[in-house]
C-alpha cells in the first residue's frame, strides 16, 4: 500500500471515530426521558401548612414565547438525565416531573420558559430525595421528553399527533374482587407490546370519574372505540358466559356498535372457551355508551354469582386469555375502520 493510500486510510477512520464521539456526545447530553403513564392518583404530595409551607413553592413562569416547541424546565448543574422521570397523570390532567438530587430553593429564583400555552399553573413540592414539579395542564396531552443543555424540555402534543389509532378501556367493577379480576386484566393489558402508532387509554384504578368527566376526557383524546369491562350478578347460581351490550338508540354506519360488540363477545368466549350469551342493547341510563358517539360496548366477562366462573376469572391465565382477546378485538376492529 502506497504511503498516500495509508495516510488518506488513517484520515478517513479518524474522521469516522471523531463523527461517531460527536454523536455518542450528543446523544448523551440530549437523552429521551421516558413519560410514564398513570391511571391512578399515585403517591400524593398534600399541600402543607405552617411551619411545613416552605416545602411547596409556586412556579415562575417567563414571558410565554409564542415560537417555541417546547415548555423547558431548567436542572441545577450536576443533574444528570437518569436523574429526572416524568408521569403523565392523564385522568387528572397533570404531569408531574420527579428530580432526584433537586432543590426547591432553585426552583423560587429560576423560572420556566419556552412555550407554556399547555400549563394552567404550576408548583414545586420537596420530596424525600428531590422534589416534584406539578403541572397542572388544560388538557389530556401526550408529553415528550428530553433532557439536554441543563433543561429537561417538554412538547406537549394532542393524542391524535402521536397515534393514528386510539382505544379507551373502562373499567366498572361493583366489588373488591371485581376490582382485583379487572385490575388483573388491566395490568395484561398494558403489558402487551403495541405498535408505535397505537394507544390505549384506561379509565378506572383509584380516581373515581362520573360519566361527564369520562365523556371530557373522550372528547379530548378522541378514541376509535370505548370498551368498559364489567362482571355480572345473578339470582340463577348456573349463568355464565359472556355477553355484550351495545347503545341501541343511534345507528354509527359503516363498522358500527353492533359490529364492534359482536367482535368483542366472539374474541372473549373464544379464548375463555366459555358460552357466548349474545348482544343486547344497553339500558336508556347508560349515559356513557349512549353519548360518546363512537363505537362502544360493556363487556360482561362472566358471572361472580357463579361459583366455578369466579374462580377461573380469578386465574391469572384467565385474565391474561381476555386481555389477548379484547386486544384482538381491538385490531380486527382497526382493520375493519382502515386503520
Amino acid at each position: 500500500m502506497s504511503k498516500k493510500m495509508i495516510i488518506w486510510t488513517i484520515g478517513f477512520t479518524l474522521l469516522l471515530c471523531g463523527g461517531a464521539m460527536a454523536g455518542m456526545l450528543y446523544f448523551a447530553a440530549h437523552k429521551s426521558i421516558a413519560v410514564t403513564e398513570i391511571s391512578s392518583s399515585g403517591k400524593d404530595y398534600a399541600k402543607e401548612t405552617g411551619q411545613d409551607a416552605e416545602k411547596v413553592s409556586e412556579l415562575h413562569f417567563q414571558k410565554k414565547e409564542e415560537e417555541a416547541e417546547f415548555l423547558f424546565i431548567p436542572l441545577q448543574e450536576g443533574i444528570a438525565a437518569e436523574a429526572v422521570s416524568v408521569e403523565n397523570r392523564y385522568l387528572q390532567r397533570e404531569l408531574w416531573v420527579y428530580i432526584s438530587g433537586g432543590s426547591g430553593e432553585f426552583y423560587r429564583t429560576e423560572a420556566l420558559y419556552g412555550n407554556d400555552n399547555a400549563i394552567l399553573a404550576g408548583d414545586c413540592r420537596t420530596a424525600e430525595d428531590g422534589v416534584v414539579i406539578r403541572l397542572k395542564l388544560k388538557q389530556a396531552y401526550e408529553c415528550v421528553s428530553t433532557v439536554g443543555s441543563g433543561r429537561l424540555s417538554v412538547k406537549f402534543c394532542a393524542p391524535g399527533e402521536l397515534y393514528s389509532r386510539i382505544a379507551v378501556v373502562d373499567f366498572l367493577p361493583q366489588d373488591e374482587w371485581e376490582e382485583t379480576v379487572l385490575a388483573g386484566v388491566g395490568n395484561a393489558l398494558r403489558a402487551k407490546e403495541t405498535e408505535a402508532d397505537t394507544k390505549i387509554y384506561y379509565l378506572g384504578g383509584d380516581v373515581a370519574l362520573t360519566d361527564e368527566e369520562k365523556l371530557s376526557l373522550l372528547a379530548e383524546w378522541q378514541p376509535d372505540f370505548l370498551l368498559q369491562l364489567s362482571v355480572g350478578e345473578s339470582e340463577n347460581a348456573a349463568d355464565f358466559g359472556v355477553e355484550c351490550y351495545y347503545p341501541a338508540e343511534y345507528f354509527i354506519p359503516d363498522f358500527g356498535d353492533i359490529a364492534f360488540a359482536d367482535l368483542l363477545e366472539k374474541q372473549t368466549a373464544e379464548a375463555l372457551q366459555t358460552r357466548a350469551n349474545g348482544l343486547f342493547a344497553a339500558d336508556e341510563d347508560d349515559q356513557l355508551l349512549q353519548t360518546c358517539g363512537i363505537p362502544c360496548g360493556r363487556l360482561q366477562l362472566g358471572y361472580g354469582s357463579n361459583a366455578g366462573e369466579k374462580i377461573k376469572l380469578s386465574e391469572k391465565e384467565q385474565q391474561e386469555k381476555i386481555a389477548d382477546a379484547v386486544y384482538a378485538a381491538f385490531a380486527e376492529a382497526w382493520l375493519q375502520c382502515g386503520k
